[in-house]
């Protein structure tokens, strides 16, 4: 403890104290949670939009599964991405409505995730571009992949995840804004699609409770966990 007063004064007594593990205050047990979040740092960087969209549908499984067993819906969803560089940056967005849905994740992601390729690739030569088109605060990309139902709009999209312009050594997806659940309030602004997965979660989560998490689950986190040919 006298080796500290020379260094931090009056808080050497605190601190030789916390370091040896005397504290007497309480043990918080009911702390509220202000976020949830889920993300890799990958052994191999990721270079193609296919492999980051299969992540971000992972993330997206992951912590809608953890708001639904704790009750909770989130506010707001952000991406984290790290390049090979190291150079980290992040996006979010607020959602309309508080939400506990995995397509609404995912989809959030998505368009985050598009913005900041778009944002990126502008920053490069002419003739370096993707084939982007600007809709507003979203972006839409002219692709044939595969399709999604917009939670902001019903009808049918074409879209992708971009490629990134250089190699992503980590990855993460982040909801927060955290509140408790309240059914008869929800229940106002769910639409069917959102019913419809409330349905399918309830089933997937009893099964998964019985039988482990890997009993069942989508093409995507199949492809995900064992390649394309069931080999990885």
């Amino acid at each position: 403890e006298s080796s500290l007063i020379p260094l931090v004064g009056n808080q050497a007594r605190r601190i030789w104290e916390l370091a040896n593990g005397i504290d007497d205050r309480p043990v918080e047990t009911d702390r509220k949670i202000q976020s949830i979040g889920a993300e890799e740092t990958y052994e191999e960087d990721l270079t193609d939009g296919s492999a980051i969209e299969l992540e971000f549908r992972y993330f997206a499984n992951r912590l809608s599964k953890r708001l639904r067993k704790r009750n909770l819906l989130g506010h707001t969803v952000s991406i984290k991405v790290r390049y090979d560089d190291f150079t980290t940056v992040s996006r979010q967005k607020r959602l309309d409505t508080p939400s506990d849905h995995e397509h609404v994740f995912f989809e959030t992601a998505l368009l985050l995730w598009n913005k900041l390729m778009q944002d990126k690739t502008s920053k490069q030569p002419k003739g370096t571009k993707k084939d982007v088109e600007a809709l507003g605060a979203t972006t839409k990309v002219k692709s044939t992949n595969f399709k999604y139902n917009s939670f902001n709009n019903s009808s049918s999209k074409e879209i992708t995840f971009m490629d990134p312009p250089g190699p992503i050594r980590l990855l993460g997806l982040t909801v927060s804004g955290l509140d408790e659940e309240v059914p008869m309030q929800d229940s106002l602004f769910e639409s069917p699609q959102d019913e419809t997965e409330d349905k399918l979660a309830g089933v997937l989560d009893s099964l998964e409770s019985k039988f482990g998490e890997t009993v069942i689950m989508s093409g995507a986190l199949w492809q995900r966990f064992h390649g394309e040919n069931g080999m990885r």
